[in-house]
């Protein structure tokens, strides 16, 4: 997947696991390694009653990116109450003017679930790479070893 084939809800509910940087000759990239959904269940129940999801590692990669902010609040419960996972709720792009020398840049925010965390920046592109196999699960996230199971493979 690319930019010209990205969809503001591609990543609905794909859990954020990661957040690392790229910079190297004066371009910077931005990574956020994701479960990333390929397939919801269709409402129909399996014959064991579990709905499954089609889950892969995936890594998704904004190039020259410019103007990085990064919010993310669990609130504040008196420090009682872990850090749960951060999941995706939509990516927003909005095409804009800049003096780079790219032939199209784009303002992009990555809203998350709990309605106040973003990731807003600007980027000339992005993909999606899958890292590991596709797993069918009953959940919409994969549990660490199966996670980890793409490193090994």
């Amino acid at each position: 997947m690319s930019t010209q084939s990205f969809d503001t809800y591609q990543f609905h509910d794909n859990l954020l696991h990661g957040v690392s940087f790229l910079v190297e000759n004066f371009r910077s990239e931005l990574h956020l390694d994701i479960d990333h959904i390929l397939q919801w269940p269709n409402c129909q129940h399996e014959t064991n009653d579990t709905q499954l999801f089609t889950v892969s590692r995936g890594l998704l990669r904004f190039f020259d990116v410019t103007d990085l902010s990064i919010t993310i609040d669990s609130g504040d419960s008196g420090y009682t109450t872990a850090v749960s996972g951060v999941c995706i709720d939509v990516i927003e792009r909005e095409s804009i003017s800049t003096t780079l020398r790219l032939p199209t840049y784009y303002k992009w925010k990555v809203i998350m679930s709990d309605g106040v965390s973003v990731i807003s920046f600007g980027s000339s592109s992005m993909s999606v790479e899958l890292i590991g196999p596709a797993l069918s699960v009953p959940r919409q996230f994969l549990m660490e070893d199966e996670r980890n199971h793409s490193l090994i493979s």
